[in-house]
């Protein structure tokens, strides 16, 4: 056998083997089928610790350590692109994204925009959540030149910065410092080692040998897996398992051992058509509680909002439906012994409703005190009550008896005894027959009638005898047969409504009228409204009718008006054809046949005119001020409602800044005038001038002075 020659070469002087010198780099040796020496490109990559996503931190950071990034992760739609200063570039998403995980410093990387200047990728510099963009620095950018318009057809996603930018489906290694990466070429391949299995790029993912045909997917912590309806991929069930509670939908809840939030309509649904001996069920064992917590087996807090249409139950039970069940119940309750408080069914809330749509049965064979108890129906007549069982009740419903309380022997009853009562739209309803009989009845201890309201037609309300004590033995009010009504030591309102269209009181006799009698302490009558005239009379013969504590300080009449000053009356009196005699207005002017002027004490009444022209109405006073301050020229003067003999007075206060002069209608002669007359009013600031007016019928008399201050 030859020896070996090459065993004794330096590296330089050995050659590569046959066919090495073409081989491209990246290969490696392999006999071909037919034996003869074959160079293969290598398509797997280094093996890969696991498949993470780089929107989430690095598992490791050993030098050495390999990675597949997947696809996972949030993808961002973008909106516009927009240039603001240096190389700074805006870029704003739709759909107002979550950016709370992203941060300055880490790396945007972008494809498909319209500029082939904005894909690449790029620092992070600001991140604004609340306005949803985020800005990058781009130094292939300057200005707004390739700007992306609204609804921009780019997309992107964002790189943490400790994965040192590197791009999704990449295969990546640690040095020490830094991530790096390569693009796989599609059939490239890369050993998994947490999955234990071989990933193989399709050119756009990292599909897994497991499953026939390749597995792909990604799941969250704790969501056990589920497979799509492919068959091929893994993803997130619903149900979540921490490995201490279980979540079904919905959010996870701490206080839940289970929590089922349904997707359709039902939270659980058992439904069963087995051929058993046993129970079927949704079943709760015991629970064992050594705190002081609860123990509830099925507890609600809420119906939820529902359509006005839709009914909302805790418990429903369709029934038994087919067969020859002895028994169905749709709540079934046993008994319990420990505790002081003992309820088969308890509701907390006062104003809520307990409904049965059809009978509700008692029975039970003891009475229970304070319940609503029957007995058993033995004689089966359908009334439940003590004449059928043989027990006693507290209520029962009887045919001879209308609803019937027992209680000890007393008893109420009500409605018509021979025809049942009636209970009408929520009210307590009670009717009699067309007999004179009662349709209510309230009785004395000795049977007799202390109030009643008749059947009949006439609706007769009869209160025989009614006692509303002071002190001991002395009532407040009585009305009996003796005495029509007393009142002793109290006062008696009397209101109206709210309209003052109803009498508080009214007093009429059997012909139907009004009638109503004062007397005094010796019998005399005082005060009559008569039977048929309707107007009362006061007569108290050789004294004076007074108001008012007449030993102080004298009689009194009060008359208030409403306090508008509206110069509506307070006190009028007129003569038979109308016409106003005596009349106090508001304002307090008093007119006796017409004006008198304003009463002692009045203020005058002032016009102040805002224009050019004012109305001096002397129903408002025969006393007026003009005063000028507020007119935007010279004032036109209308004179209304004089009175034929009566004198009038008008204070003219000119302007503080402006003098102004007053025009007077035609009706009014000023000596030595021709009317209409111009007055020339002072024109010092604010000063004074009076004019002094009789009417005679037809026209005024006046004169003028000037210069009052």
């Amino acid at each position: 056998m030859a020896k070996n020659q090459h065993r004794n070469l330096t590296g330089d002087a050995l050659h590569n083997p046959k066919g090495f010198d073409g081989a491209s780099n990246g290969t490696k040796p392999v006999k071909d089928g037919a034996g003869a020496l074959d160079w293969i490109t290598e398509t797997q990559l280094p093996k890969a610790l696991d498949y993470v996503s780089a929107q989430s931190a690095p598992p490791t950071e050993v030098a050495g350590d390999a990675y597949l990034i997947d696809t996972t992760g949030t993808a961002y739609d973008i909106n516009t692109i927009a240039w603001q200063s240096g190389n700074t570039i805006r870029i704003a998403f739709n759909g107002s994204p979550d950016l709370s995980a992203v941060a300055a410093d880490d790396y945007f990387i972008t494809s498909g925009n319209g500029n082939s200047s904005n894909d690449g990728t790029f620092i992070i510099t600001t991140v604004n959540d609340g306005s949803d963009y985020i800005e990058i620095t781009n130094n292939d950018r300057s200005d707004a030149t390739d700007d992306e318009a609204t609804d921009a057809v780019g997309t992107g996603y964002y790189t943490l910065a400790e994965w040192d930018a590197v791009s999704k489906i990449s295969h990546v290694t640690f040095d020490g410092s830094i991530w790096s990466s390569i693009i796989p070429s599609e059939g490239q391949s890369c050993y998994d080692v947490t999955l234990g299995a071989i990933r193989v790029f399709d050119g756009t993912d990292w599909s897994s040998s497991l499953a026939s045909g390749g597995v792909t997917g990604s799941g969250t912590t704790n969501y056990l897996a589920r497979w799509t309806p492919s068959g091929s991929v893994l993803g997130n069930s619903v149900v979540q398992d921490d490995g201490t509670q279980v979540h079904v939908g919905g959010t996870p809840t701490s206080s839940t051992m289970l929590k089922v939030t349904p997707v359709d309509k039902y939270g659980i649904y058992v439904d069963s058509d087995q051929n058993t001996t046993l129970d079927i069920s949704a079943y709760i064992a015991d629970i064992a509680n050594t705190g002081t917590g609860n123990i509830e087996a099925i507890y609600s807090t809420s119906a939820g909002s529902n359509d006005a249409s839709a009914n909302v139950s805790l418990f429903h039970s369709n029934g038994v439906t087919a067969g020859t069940q002895a028994n169905s119940y749709g709540l079934y309750l046993t008994a319990h012994t420990a505790g002081t408080a003992k309820w088969g069914i308890y509701q907390a809330g006062a104003n809520d409703k307990n409904y049965f749509a059809g009978a509700m049965q008692f029975d039970t064979a003891a009475a229970a005190v304070g319940y609503v108890w029957t007995a058993t129906d033995a004689d089966g007549n359908g009334d439940w009550a003590a004449s059928g069982g043989g027990g006693s009740s507290l209520w029962s419903e009887n045919s001879g008896d209308g609803i019937y309380f027992n209680t000890a022997g007393d008893s109420v009853a009500i409605g018509d005894t021979a025809t049942n009562g009636i209970s009408e739209g929520g009210k307590l309803y009670i009717k009699g027959d067309s007999a004179l009989t009662h349709a209510l009845k309230v009785d004395a201890s000795n049977d007799a009638e202390a109030f009643s309201v008749e059947s009949a037609s006439t609706r007769k309300t009869w209160m025989y005898h009614m006692e509303v004590a002071g002190t001991p033995g002395t009532p407040r009010v009585d009305i009996n047969s003796s005495a029509f009504m007393k009142i002793r030591g109290g006062r008696l309102y009397m209101y109206t409504d709210t309209a003052g269209s109803v009498n508080g009181f009214r007093a009429i006799n059997q012909s139907g009228h009004m009638t109503l009698d004062l007397y005094s302490n010796s019998g005399t009558k005082i005060w009559q409204m008569g039977s048929n005239t309707g107007y009362p009379n006061f007569d108290n013969t050789g004294k004076d009718f007074t108001f008012g504590d007449t030993s102080t300080i004298g009689a009194r009449v009060g008359i208030k008006g409403d306090g508008t000053t509206s110069g509506t009356s307070s006190l009028k009196t007129t003569d038979s054809g109308g016409t106003t005699t005596f009349e106090v207005l508001d304002n307090g002017t008093v007119k006796s046949t017409g004006q008198i002027g304003s009463s002692a004490g009045a203020t005058p009444n002032t016009e102040t005119p805002s224009g050019t022209t004012e109305t001096i109405d002397w129903d408002n006073g025969n006393y007026q001020i003009l005063d000028l301050e507020s007119a935007s020229g010279n004032v036109t003067l209308t004179l209304s409602n004089p009175v034929a003999g009566f004198a009038y007075f008008i204070e003219i206060r000119q302007d503080s800044t402006t003098p102004l002069d007053v025009i007077f209608p035609s009706t009014v002669k000023f000596a030595g005038e021709t009317a209409p007359y111009t007055l020339d009013v002072s024109t010092g600031a604010n000063a004074v001038d009076a004019v002094s007016l009789a009417w005679n019928g037809s026209e005024y008399i006046a004169s003028f002075s000037q210069n009052h201050g």
